[in-house]
């Protein structure tokens, strides 16, 4: 048997309540990006922010680990050597192309110059005149020097030398002809040259 339900006016606005709650709850989402943003909101929204006050400035931190120890250094007195070259012997000021002397040494194979001069070898030059005194390339070093005194006078070059296994601080003595290469032989002959010409 059926029965009849009656619905107050109040029950009816109860229940047309209780529906649109439901429909607009089920309206609403939550925005996850701003890509869900119409572009023109979204630069309103951007326009009007303002940057706040700058933080205050974070603690230290922690050192960081040590690094890894580099390789050890090549150098060592081991691998310097010192090297001579031949006596040049030069007549008196005036007396023509021997009062100008040259000498060169040259470092041991795969060795490098550090640094060159020259020796009296027991009859130094007092009053004379160093025209050159440079490497010659990488693995030489040259004098030339021109005797302006009335005496005659020797010297000879000495290189240092640095390169892996050349040995320790000896002197030995070389040869131009046998340790120069051609173009170290044309640049000395160059020199030479070249100060005959203007030491007359």
């Amino acid at each position: 048997m059926l029965k009849k339900i009656g619905l107050s006016a109040a029950g009816a606005l109860a229940v047309l309540a209780v529906g649109a709650v439901a429909a607009g709850a089920a309206s609403r989402y939550l925005i996850t990006s701003t890509h869900q943003i119409k572009p023109n909101v979204l630069n309103q929204l951007r326009s009007h922010g303002r940057s706040g006050p700058r933080g205050p400035q974070g603690p230290q931190g922690a050192p960081g680990a040590a690094g890894a120890a580099g390789a050890a250094g090549g150098f060592s007195a081991a691998n310097v050597s010192q090297v001579t070259g031949p006596v040049s012997d030069m007549c008196p000021g005036g007396d023509g192309a021997c009062e100008i002397g040259s000498s060169v040494a040259t470092c041991p194979a795969g060795a490098v110059v550090l640094a060159g001069g020259f020796d009296g070898d027991g009859a130094p030059p007092v009053d004379a005149t160093i025209a050159y005194d440079k490497p010659l390339g990488a693995n030489a070093w040259e004098i030339i020097i021109a005797n302006d005194g009335s005496v005659e006078t020797t010297f000879n070059t000495v290189v240092t030398c640095a390169g892996s296994g050349v040995g320790s601080l000896a002197r030995a003595r070389r040869t131009d002809a046998t340790t120069l290469s051609t173009s170290q032989r044309a640049q000395l002959a160059s020199d030479l040259a070249d100060v005959r010409a203007q030491h007359k």
